[in-house]
Order: C-alpha cells, then sequence, then structure tokens
C-alpha cells in the first residue's frame, strides 16, 4: 500500500504528544530519559538523503495529590550551547528561497511569514528544545508547574528578557497575549491559536473587564497564571506549537483595543515588528524579502551564531532550485521544499555532502469539503445526499493520489494520524473504514459498491452528476485532476478550475462551493488539535466549512477532552473517527510529506520531528565561515 513508512514516524511523534500530558516538567535543561532505540525520520527513496535520528521519551510524570502544586526547578540562567563536534563559529548569513506570507502577525491563520521565522523573531512561554526536538524547554519563562486538580498553570516569565527595541518582556506582555487569544479582541483572527481559546477560561466579560478567577492573570512580579475550564491533558502541546509565538503588548495592545473594532495586521513601516527573539527583523517588504541580523541582547548569551538570515520569496520551484545550486540560497522552508526530480539534481551537482534532506510528517488532514448547506451533498440526512457523498469516499483511490501527485512520499490521512495505533492500527483503519484500502480487490469491490449507489439515484454512464467547479489553486492541478479523473468512474464529472488560492479562501468561508479540497496541519502532535482546530466548523474556530457538525461527535469530544491518558481517551476518539467518517462530509485521503532542505555546511541544527514545530536557528552555526 505504501503507507508502511508512516510506522517509523510513530514513535517520534509518539514522544512528542507525550509533552502534552506533562505536569511537572518545568526544568528548562531537563531531557527525557531516551528509549533504547534511536528513531529515525523516514526519507524518501533518492540519492543521498540525510535524516536525522530521535530518541523518544519513556519518563511518565509523576502525578500530584489533589490540591498539591508541583514546584519546578528554577533553570539556570541563559545557558550556552556547546555543539557536538567542532568548535561552533560565530559569522555568515544564510538566505532562504521563501514562499508567500500574506500577513505578518503569527496570530493571523493566513501568516506564514516563512515558518523559519517561527522561533527566531519571537518566542514561547515554553518550547520544544530545538537541539533534540523532543525534549520540553524553558523559553520566555524559565519554570512552571500545575496544581494538582490539574486546573491551574503558572508560568515564571524569565527575568532579563528585552525585546528588539531594548523593552523588558514581563507577565503582562504574557498575559495580553493569551487575551489576544481567548476573546480575539477587534477581531484578531488567532485560528491556528484555538487550543488556547479553548482551554482556557475566560478573562473578560463582555464589556471587557476581567472577571473572577480569570483564565490568565499577573499574580507576582514576573508570575503569570493561567486557568483552565477542565483538566486538559493536550495544553502543553498546545502551549509548545509552534503558533504560540508571543510577542510584546506595545505595538499589539494599541492595534486589539483600536476604536472602530477593526483588526489589522502589523506594520514593519511603523515599527510594530518586533520580537525577543535571536534574530530582529531590519527590513521587510511583505511578499518580497525579509532581512534579519542578530538580536545582540537576546538572554541566551552567546548565542546566536549566525549574524542573521534572509528570506526572499521565490515561488517558482525550478527557480528555487537553480538558486540552491548556484549558491544564491542555503535553504527551503518546509512548504517551498524540493520536488524528487529537484532533489536528484541537486544531488548530482552539488554532491551528496553538500545538500541535507529529512523528511518530516506534517500531521494533518488533506481532504475533499463537501458543501452539505445544499444539493447534491446535502442536507445531512438526505438519503441521496448520504449516498453521494459515501459514494465519494468509498471511491478514492488514496494510493493512486499519492504515487502520482505527491511523489508517493505522502502517508494515508484517515479522520486522525495514522501514526497514532493506540486509536487504531493501520490494518485497523483498513478493516473498519471502507474506501481507504487501495489494494485492487478491495477497491473495486467498494467501487462497484459506490456505483450501485449512484445507479439508484438515477446516475449513470449516460448521466452524469455535473458539478459546476471543483475548486482548486495551480500549485495542486495535478492532484485535482487525479481526484476528478476517480470520481468519474462512480459518474461524477467535477471540473477543475485553477483559481487563485485567497479567491477559493473568500468563496468557501461564504459557502459559495460544492467540493472544495483543503489541507490543514494540526498546529500541535495530539487529536484535539484535530477535533479543535481541524473539525470545528469555521463559526467555531475551525476549518470545517462543510456546514455541518454532528451533535454526537461534539457530545463525545466534550467528554474526551477532559481526558488526560490515551487508555481512556482513545474509546471515545474511536467512536468519533467513525462518526467523522462515515458522514463522509469531510473526505480524508492523502496527507502529502514534507521536506526540509539546507546546505551542509550548517552544524547545531536538528530537523524539527513535527511540521509546527519552531524552526529556531540560534543553536545554528556554519562551518565555513
Amino acid at each position: 500500500m505504501g503507507y508502511s513508512m508512516v510506522r517509523r514516524l510513530t514513535g517520534a511523534l509518539v514522544a512528542l504528544a507525550l509533552l502534552g500530558v506533562l505536569a511537572c516538567s518545568g526544568a528548562e535543561e531537563a531531557t527525557p530519559t531516551p528509549a533504547a532505540p534511536a528513531v529515525p525520520s523516514p526519507t524518501p527513496t533518492v540519492p543521498s538523503i540525510v535524516a536525522p535520528t530521535v530518541a523518544p521519551p519513556t519518563a511518565t510524570p509523576t502525578a500530584a495529590a489533589p490540591g498539591e502544586v508541583v514546584a519546578q526547578p528554577t533553570a539556570t540562567n541563559t545557558p550556552t550551547a556547546v555543539p557536538v563536534g567542532d568548535q561552533p563559529k560565530y559569522g555568515g548569513v544564510i538566505n532562504i528561497a521563501g514562499e508567500h506570507a500574506f500577513y505578518i502577525d503569527p496570530f493571523h491563520n493566513r501568516s506564514n511569514w516563512n515558518w523559519f521565522n517561527f522561533g527566531n523573531t519571537w518566542g514561547q512561554l515554553v518550547r520544544i528544545d530545538p537541539r533534540d526536538r523532543v525534549s520540553l524547554q524553558g523559553d520566555l519563562a524559565d519554570n512552571w508547574s500545575l496544581s494538582g486538580d490539574g486546573l491551574t498553570w503558572t508560568f515564571n516569565i524569565r527575568e532579563g528578557i528585552v525585546d528588539h527595541e531594548g523593552g523588558p518582556f514581563t507577565a503582562e506582555d504574557a498575559r495580553w497575549n493569551i487575551i489576544r487569544i481567548k476573546h480575539q479582541p477587534n477581531g484578531v483572527p488567532g485560528r491556528r491559536q484555538g487550543c488556547m481559546r479553548e482551554f482556557v477560561s475566560d478573562i473578560l466579560d463582555d464589556n471587557g473587564n476581567v472577571v473572577a478567577n480569570p483564565g490568565a492573570e499577573v499574580t507576582g512580579p514576573n508570575e503569570l497564571t493561567v486557568r483552565l475550564v477542565a483538566p486538559r491533558g493536550a495544553f502543553m502541546g498546545c502551549v509548545t506549537s509552534a503558533f504560540m509565538q508571543f510577542q510584546p503588548s506595545k505595538y499589539t495592545m494599541p492595534i486589539d483595543t483600536a476604536p472602530g473594532g477593526e483588526y489589522r495586521d502589523l506594520d514593519f513601516a511603523k515599527g510594530e515588528v518586533i520580537g525577543t527573539g535571536p534574530f530582529k527583523v531590519v527590513d521587510h517588504v511583505l511578499n518580497n524579502f525579509v532581512k534579519t541580523e542578530r538580536h545582540e541582547a537576546y538572554y541566551r548569551e552567546g548565542l546566536p551564531y549566525l549574524d542573521g538570515y534572509n528570506e526572499f520569496e521565490i515561488l517558482d520551484a525550478a527557480t528555487r532550485t537553480a538558486s540552491f545550486v548556484a549558491g544564491r540560497v542555503d535553504a527551503f522552508p518546509l512548504f517551498a521544499a524540493p520536488k524528487r526530480p529537484d532533489v536528484e539534481r541537486m544531488v548530482a551537482e552539488l554532491g551528496a555532502d553538500e545538500v541535507i534532506f529529512s523528511r518530516v510528517p506534517a500531521v494533518g488532514m488533506r481532504v475533499l469539503q463537501l458543501n452539505t448547506r445544499k444539493a447534491p451533498f446535502g442536507p445531512v440526512g438526505d438519503p441521496m445526499a448520504d449516498d453521494i457523498r459515501w459514494a465519494i469516499q468509498l471511491t478514492l483511490n488514496r494510493d493512486i493520489i499519492n504515487k502520482l501527485a505527491f511523489d508517493g512520499i505522502g502517508f494515508l490521512a484517515p479522520p486522525y494520524y495514522i501514526g497514532w495505533e493506540w486509536i487504531f492500527t493501520e490494518q485497523e483503519w483498513f478493516d473498519q473504514f471502507p474506501g481507504l484500502d487501495s489494494s485492487p480487490d478491495a477497491k473495486a469491490q467498494h467501487i462497484a459498491e459506490a456505483k450501485a449507489l449512484m445507479e439508484k439515484h438515477g446516475f449513470g454512464p449516460d448521466n452524469f452528476l455535473t458539478l459546476p467547479a471543483h475548486l482548486t489553486s495551480s500549485s495542486g492541478k495535478n492532484e485535482s485532476e487525479v481526484i476528478a479523473e476517480q470520481l468519474k468512474e462512480i459518474y461524477i464529472d467535477s471540473k477543475v478550475i485553477v483559481t487563485e488560492s485567497t479567491l477559493i479562501n473568500e468563496r468557501v468561508v461564504k459557502g459559495d462551493f460544492d467540493i472544495s479540497r483543503d489541507s490543514r496541519g494540526a498546529p500541535f502532535p495530539d487529536p484535539d488539535a484535530f477535533n479543535i482546530s481541524l473539525y470545528f466548523q469555521y463559526e467555531n474556530g475551525g476549518f470545517n466549512h462543510t456546514g455541518y457538525e454532528n451533535p454526537k461527535w461534539r457530545e463525545l469530544y466534550e467528554q474526551e477532552v477532559i481526558l488526560d491518558s490515551e487508555e481512556a481517551r482513545a474509546p471515545l476518539l474511536r467512536e468519533m473517527a467513525k462518526i467523522m467518517y462515515f458522514d463522509a462530509t469531510l473526505i480524508n485521503y492523502i496527507r502529502p510529506g514534507l521536506m526540509y532542505t539546507h546546505r551542509g555546511n550548517w552544524r547545531g541544527y536538528t530537523f524539527p520531528i513535527h511540521h509546527v514545530m519552531n524552526a529556531s536557528l540560534e543553536y545554528t552555526w556554519l562551518a565555513d565561515q
């Protein structure tokens, strides 16, 4: 089936998911006890691809007694990195071949702001240590604790942090970031931060006044207290997501509270793009380039090693590859990664030691969203609409889509990540979810069943169901064409129209579509990232544009989200997965494989093992400087 490589990702992602339930891991440099074998990040079968290994943690947190607060050890101040092997060298600038960045504010759902900027411009309360990509590491907070009832987190904001203008970062700055996420003043989008909004208690009432026992409160000179609506096992996973980049409030607060109630993006020309990260932005033109320099007052003494980095928007893949070969760029961010032919060309021209690639699992969903607000896909409960949606679910040949559209390095994308075998194993997905198995015999049977359903409602070789448009973007035309060809087998003629992604988004949000092909990454590695960010309806903070959310699914979610063990959660998640799949409003198929790429002279850099981890560069140095 071509999906077995997913098993090699499982250990690393399960290890990362465990961070979401750690109640007492506040020491900044604490490193989990490694398992015996290292778990390699899988690589596509092309010449000279190098992939790092990571050892998943095996330590199990000790539960606190009811009412007990687990104190955290205070981390040592400003630790200095000591790379293994060659001694680090200061200096050098790297150039990155970038992609569209429609907005700057990291709380905007359409802000790519280049994945390399996450963790470089701003900071996080707690992050995944960029040196091993597994351990928790204090960032803006140097230690933290959780109350015994699982409801209250306390973060101690590190002393001595200054922003790129020399101002202090305080607990009040941290609090305002949570207010931005939770209450979205002036319409702050914050869709990728939905877990924080869902987990944290209210902070303000409808009049903007602070409520009793608010969800975020400054409780000491450097202390931020965060109160949850109920225990949330995935909270720390949410906090460590790369999208939880906290900004100084000196510019965001005036934007968020300006009269008129309208959100606007950060404005570089007004000096509003400042953070606390290791690099500061010194020049920027949106959708053109970003220039950064070392933040000399960065709180980690001796870091960063680089003088800076630049990002240039280069949308054409061939131009990106040619620029890399010519030495004009040194790295590709996640969604500008080269395709297999370009990989082979770079290796052939530059040599195996000069180009480093790593496969990164982009945990999330690639789906057809079917608009249930109208025929032919709605309303849910209408016999013909239900049959047509189920016929599509049965028909899609995921393996062929993977081979033709994703170089064969994508992975099956059922309702929850296939690597989480504590929910379903790969074989259980195949056995219990008709349509996922693309083996010839199984697929032939499923297509025959799909044809029978369509024929029951009068469709056939001489009477196709014709849809006005199958929305796509220019970068995904091949994928859409593959899907459209498969739908013809069951008498559905879906027209492929190449449309700019911004226009697609506008139409889908308005409900002006029949089928929309969508791709969404889970913002942190936990099933609740799927539930909150991907499956909630759009008006409730998710990316579900189908117009339907099963009330039974929502009821099970409310039960599942308060549980903090895989054993307790798994039965509910299994039932939720079946509801999602058999409703067939969101048709999951393949999630593309993604790759990080950089030159072979980088040292001290570890590839993320999950695509929404920060890509901080402060430990990175260049061997030939």
